[in-house]
């Protein structure tokens, strides 16, 4: 990432963010909204859109592959609930399940990340969807596997 594209992207970022606090402030003195933003995730959220809008409009930019692998992930955290369900089951590897209290948790690899999905045996529903990077997180999955000859 040349030092150029570097630039424009913070000054985007922090257009945006100083679009979003003066809107907060706007509307709180009116009293419209009692809070436009309600806590730092959500912020931070905010700012990862505005910044991952802003990468896809960098005219030029070759991602290297570690870049797209971060793209993915952020692509990915963005989307809607279902559309992460359908993403999972069309384009994940599935690679293991594990039980946790009333949890299947089911284990999948997405281009460069791993998510698992929280499926309740209570509700007979999914209930969650966590992303994540580190190696460290599988370290639970190691203790499933049966070496035994």
């Amino acid at each position: 990432m040349t030092l150029e594209s570097i630039l424009s992207l913070v000054s985007f970022l922090v257009t945006g963010l100083l679009v979003i606090i003066f809107y907060k402030l706007f509307w709180k003195q009116k009293g419209q909204i009692t809070s436009l933003l309600k806590d730092k995730e959500e912020v931070r959220d905010i700012i990862g859109a505005l910044a991952f809008i802003q990468m896809n409009n960098l005219e030029g930019h070759k991602l290297t592959p570690v870049q797209r692998k971060l793209q993915a992930q952020q692509q990915f955290k963005y989307l809607p609930f279902q559309e992460k369900m359908a993403y999972v089951e069309n384009h994940g590897t599935y690679l293991a399940t594990r039980q946790q209290n009333e949890y299947h948790i089911n284990l999948y690899y997405l281009h460069g990340f791993f998510v698992e999905v929280w499926h309740s045996q209570l509700t007979d529903g999914t209930n969650g969807i966590r992303i994540f990077t580190s190696k460290d997180c599988l370290a639970v999955y190691a203790e499933l596997i049966n070496l035994e000859i």
